[in-house]
């Protein structure tokens, strides 16, 4: 396959793709996949006053920050990054710039796509935080692990867990003696802070 034609099947797919997330988000009513980070300054139901303190000594809130680049990773941002990157090529390859200098802009054109859909999803989501749906209800729901998850809360992981009829996806740490894997089902003990919930294995 021509870089031609991988530009093209990329904006392509990555373009059908985008649109089908939006037209079934919009179906769903606003519902779907991506996390519902709330920021520091977010309502968290039923969680205890020294959480903050808890995830700090325990490591979990620094541990995270080595988990930036994860955290870029969704099905929108993924999806968002291929159609561009697919589309820069597209855009550049009648230029008079090298391939490699070609594919050096269309990476950076995906890669800054992904960036802007994941910060304007968090937007979105803190825009439309009405109250309705809180860390604190999340208390009891069951799930599955969608990053590993480092025992002991030496890490920070992913979950996706049912939430008031919506799969909404959160930052997690374990007090389990082992790593909890991809798929492994969950449940939520408590939360740690706004964004971060303590999971156990069911």
């Amino acid at each position: 396959m021509t870089m031609d034609r991988f530009y093209l099947f990329c904006a392509v797919f990555g373009s059908v793709l985008v649109v089908v997330q939006f037209l079934s988000t919009a179906l769903m009513g606003g519902g779907g996949e991506d996390s519902l980070d709330l920021d520091g300054d977010g309502i968290v139901d039923g969680v205890d006053g020294d959480v903050h303190g808890d995830a700090d000594s325990d490591g979990a809130h620094h541990d995270s920050s080595g988990f930036l680049f994860l955290k870029l990773l969704s099905v929108r941002t993924v999806t968002a990054g291929v159609a561009f990157f697919g589309l820069a090529g597209l855009a550049f390859r009648d230029s008079n710039i090298g391939e490699f200098a070609q594919l050096g802009i269309a990476i950076g054109c995906g890669f800054v796509a992904m960036v802007a859909v994941y910060f304007l999803m968090r937007a979105l989501n803190s825009f439309n935080a009405n109250g309705s749906l809180r860390t604190g209800s999340a208390i009891g729901a069951e799930g599955t692990v969608y990053l590993t998850i480092p025992a002991m809360r030496k890490g920070v992981g992913k979950v996706t867990i049912i939430q008031q009829e919506r799969t909404v996806e959160y930052d997690a740490s374990t007090d389990s003696e082992f790593d909890l894997k991809p798929g492994a089902p969950i449940v939520v003990e408590k939360a740690l802070t706004p964004s971060l919930l303590l999971v156990a294995k069911r």
